[in-house]
C-alpha cells in the first residue's frame, strides 16, 4: 500500500513545487516591471505613443494578422503531406489555442504544442501523425530563428565598436551556435543511426518502453518529411523567410509608432532579444521581456522609455491573441483541468491511446 502511495505523494510534491516556482517567477516579473516603470516614469513611457497615427496603427495590425496567416499556411502545407486536409479556419483556431497556452504557462513556448496535436483528432488524425506535424513546424521555426540570430550576431560583430573581450565573447557564441545548428542537420541526414542510438537508451527507462512504437512512428513521420517531401520543405523554408521579412516590417512599424526609425541591424537585435525573452520559462515573459528590451535599447543608445513602450505594445498584442485562443479553447469544451493534469508528452500519448 505504501508503494502505491509514494508516487502519488511525489506527484503532489512536484505540482506544489511547480506552483511555487510559477508564483515566484510571477512575483519577480512584477517586481522587475514595477522597478523599470518607476525608474522611467509611466507618463514618460506612454508619451512615446504621441508619435503614432491611425495609419501606422492599422498597418501594424495588418502585418500582425498576416504573420498569423502565414504561420497557419506553413502548418497546413506540412499536414497535407500526411494525406489530411484540415479547413484553414480550424487550423487557425488550433494554432491560436496553442499560442494562448504557450503564453500563459511557464513552458518556454512549447506547452501548447501537444494540445494542437490533440485537437487534430477531431478530424481523425492519429496522434503520432498530428504531433509529427507540430514537431516539424516547430523545428523549422527554431532552425530559422537560430539562423537569423546568428546573422544578427554577425551584423553586431561588424557594425559596432566593441572591446576585445566583448568581441571575443560574441564570436565564441556565434561559433557555438553555428556548431549546434550544423550538428543538428548532420543528425537529420544520418537519421537512422543517431535516432536508433537514442531509442536504445530509452529502452532502459521502464515507463517509456510501452511508447517506443509511437516514438518510432513520430521519428519516421518527421524525418520522412525532410527527406521525401522536399518541395513542401522548400516551400516551408520560403514561408519562414517571408515571416522574418514581415517581422522586420512589424517591428519597424512599431518603432515608427514610438517615433524611432530603426536600422536593419537594430531590428535584428531587438527581434532576437524578444525571442530569447520568451524562451525563459516565465508566464507571459513577465519582466524578462521588459528587462531584455531595456538592456538592448541601452546598448543601442536608444531611450529606455521607448523599450518599455515597445514591450507594452508587444505584450498588449500577445495578450489579446492569447485571450482569443483561451476563449476558443473553452468554447471547444477542451477542459483546462485535463491539460494541466500532467505536464508530459507521454501523458498525451497515453490519453490518445485510451481515446
Amino acid at each position: 500500500m505504501r508503494k502505491k502511495e509514494e508516487p502519488i505523494k511525489k506527484l503532489f510534491f512536484r505540482l506544489n513545487k511547480d506552483k511555487w516556482f510559477i508564483l515566484l517567477s510571477i512575483t519577480m516579473g512584477v517586481l522587475v516591471l514595477s522597478l523599470l516603470y518607476y525608474y522611467k516614469g509611466v507618463i514618460d513611457v506612454f508619451s512615446n505613443f504621441a508619435y503614432t497615427s491611425l495609419r501606422l496603427f492599422l498597418l501594424y495590425i495588418l502585418i500582425s494578422l498576416t504573420i498569423q496567416l502565414f504561420l497557419v499556411v506553413r502548418w497546413k502545407i506540412i499536414i497535407k503531406t500526411t494525406g489530411y486536409d484540415i479547413p484553414f479556419r480550424k487550423l487557425w483556431a488550433y494554432r491560436i489555442i496553442g499560442y494562448g497556452i504557450n503564453y500563459f504557462t511557464p513552458a518556454a513556448h512549447i506547452g501548447g504544442e501537444p494540445v494542437r496535436a490533440i485537437l487534430l483528432k477531431r478530424y481523425n488524425v492519429p496522434f503520432t501523425t498530428a504531433i509529427s506535424t507540430v514537431l516539424i513546424d516547430k523545428s523549422i521555426e527554431i532552425s530559422m530563428n537560430s539562423f537569423f540570430a546568428m546573422l544578427g550576431l554577425l551584423l553586431v560583430l561588424f557594425s559596432y565598436k566593441m572591446s576585445y573581450g566583448g568581441f571575443t565573447l560574441l564570436g565564441i557564441a556565434l561559433v557555438i551556435s553555428a556548431f549546434f545548428l550544423i550538428r543538428l542537420y548532420m543528425k537529420i541526414s544520418n537519421r537512422r543511426r543517431g535516432f536508433d542510438e537514442f531509442l536504445k537508451k530509452l529502452k532502459r527507462v521502464v515507463f517509456l518502453k510501452k511508447y517506443l512504437r509511437e516514438i518510432r512512428s513520430v521519428r519516421d513521420n518527421v524525418f520522412g518529411f525532410f527527406t521525401k517531401n522536399k518541395k513542401e520543405f522548400r516551400t516551408s523554408i520560403l514561408i519562414s523567410f517571408v515571416l522574418w521579412a514581415l517581422m522586420f516590417l512589424e517591428f519597424k512599424t512599431a518603432l515608427l509608432m514610438l517615433g524611432y526609425n530603426a536600422s536593419i541591424t537594430e531590428l535584428f537585435l531587438i527581434i532576437t532579444v524578444v525571442g530569447f525573452a520568451y524562451i525563459i520559462p516565465i508566464p507571459a515573459a513577465l519582466g524578462s521581456l521588459e528587462l531584455s528590451q531595456a538592456s538592448i535599447f541601452r546598448f543601442l543608445n536608444i531611450s529606455i522609455s521607448k523599450s518599455l513602450a515597445l514591450s507594452f505594445l508587444i505584450r498588449s498584442r500577445d495578450i489579446l491573441v492569447s485571450l482569443i485562443g483561451m476563449s476558443l479553447l473553452f468554447y471547444k469544451s477542451f477542459k483546462l483541468k485535463d491539460m494541466t493534469k500532467k505536464k508530459s508528452l507521454f501523458w498525451f500519448l497515453k490519453r490518445n491511446q485510451e481515446d
